[in-house]
């Protein structure tokens, strides 16, 4: 027994702290409209997607091939250092390439970091830690994401480039600590052109080499489209649509944390109380029911985000499991990245599309769409089987 898993998901719950130091939330809507307009940003979103996803598939190649750590510990740095950028922008150009950078530092972290917390545990025999570690790490997460959010309204007000910076910061640091984590030997495999080629094919394929996968990995990137638009881009401006300044938002989504907190702690009794077929089905048909019943209401708009965002904290415990029970550890970085680049398109597409409603003054029906996807989701678990060990 090799004890691995020790050592690096104790990392991976170190690093949460730092990349959960997302002063950002509550201000980058205000940060922005200073210089650019909501067109402009959905532009910057849908050009950042389109450079995440080319990168996605060949960082996660790279690392099945050269290990998950080194590749998690680059994107993270290459993270920071555009996040710290982004703190001094000035125009919208500079605002495209910065926003890109993390984007494409952020394309080496979504596949490897997953592979590796789980290649840790399938190593050491301890899948079935797997939804506990989740649950830590959510909880470790969110509570540093509900002081940062907090905090973040007040760095605004002292200096506007501050929450930018001080997140930039931390999440290179978090690139630093990754590289004392030790690699999994499950699968691993010499680089080499070929293989990288023959590895590039495969975890491409692994997502989607029959009916099961394929209805697994297609529930997997609109449940984390939905979620990814909502968090990365509409929730905040939904906020400032309702009425609410800087500070007020980063105690909105500061409490909302707070509660979500909570509510995730439960994940581990939830899933050995209630099939997971249930799971699969009522998490994202109650989360895109509340999103279709959003409209602008100051209190009726809250309990919808509260909600919501409760619910969709879930998928990152639940939806992963269900998808890596159907993956092979040794092209799970590239299968992953393989998922992800379709999220990134369905992103992309969406976020382009629903920016188009900020004209109307309606931003409520952005959510009502996403909530359709959820919906669409929902259905489709009732045709996949998953493990209920």
């Amino acid at each position: 027994m090799s004890n691995i898993y020790k050592r690096n998901i104790t990392l991976y719950y170190i690093t949460r702290v730092f990349v959960a130091l997302r002063f950002i939330i509550p201000i980058w809507v205000t940060f922005f409209l200073r210089i650019i307009t909501f067109e402009q940003m959905a532009i910057g979103e849908v050009v950042a997607l389109v450079i995440g996803t080319i990168f996605e598939l060949p960082s996660g190649v790279l690392a099945d091939l050269i290990g998950r750590r080194f590749t998690v510990a680059i994107g993270f740095i290459i993270q920071g250092a555009g996040y710290v950028l982004l703190s001094t922008v000035t125009s919208f150009p500079q605002y495209l390439i910065y926003y890109s950078i993390c984007a494409f530092g952020n394309s080496f972290v979504s596949g490897a970091e997953e592979a590796l917390v789980y290649d840790s545990l399938k190593q050491d025999n301890k899948l079935s830690l797997y939804s506990h570690v989740k649950s830590i790490e959510s909880v470790i997460y969110r509570i540093t994401l509900l002081i940062s959010t907090i905090i973040g309204g007040y760095l605004y007000k002292i200096k506007t480039f501050l929450p930018y910076l001080l997140t930039g910061i931390t999440i290179f640091i978090a690139g630093i600590i990754y590289l004392f984590s030790r690699e999994p030997y499950i699968d691993t495999e010499k680089f080499s052109l070929k293989s990288y080629l023959k590895t590039f094919k495969l975890g491409f394929m692994e997502s989607f080499k029959d009916k099961s996968n394929t209805m697994i990995s297609i529930y997997y990137i609109l449940i984390f489209a939905g979620a990814f638009m909502l968090m990365a881009y509409f929730e905040q401006p939904y906020t400032y649509w309702l009425g609410f300044n800087e500070v007020q938002i980063g105690w909105i989504f500061g409490l909302i944390t707070f509660i979500r907190i909570f509510t995730v702690m439960l994940s581990v009794k939830i899933e050995k109380k209630i099939s997971r077929k249930y799971i699969n089905f009522f998490l994202p048909f109650i989360t895109g029911l509340f999103l279709m019943l959003s409209f602008k209401n100051t209190y009726w708009g809250l309990f919808v985000l509260t909600a919501e965002s409760i619910v969709i904290a879930y998928r990152f415990i639940f939806t992963q499991k269900a998808y890596n029970e159907v993956i092979d550890s040794k092209y799970r970085a590239s299968a992953i990245s393989t998922v992800t680049m379709f999220i990134n398109i369905v992103h992309a597409v969406f976020v382009y599309f629903l920016s188009r409603l900020f004209l109307t003054r309606n931003i409520g029906y952005s959510f009502n769409v996403i909530g359709l996807l959820f919906i669409c989701s929902a259905v489709l678990s009732l045709f996949f089987k998953t493990n209920n060990k």
